[in-house]
């Protein structure tokens, strides 16, 4: 019972950085996607409308 709350507070401590990161890049406009720019990428129509 411990051991799956730990696991647990772990895996939700390491999702909200994720996302917090993700967050953060973005308000500083970085790329979410890998290809180095919105230009190429194929979701450009939804984060730049």
């Amino acid at each position: 019972m411990a051991a799956t709350i730990i696991i647990s507070g772990l895996l939700l401590v390491m999702v909200s950085g994720i996302i917090v990161s993700m967050v953060r890049n973005k308000k500083k406009g970085k790329s979410a996607c890998g290809c180095g720019g919105c230009d190429c990428c194929p979701s450009d129509d939804i984060c730049h409308k």
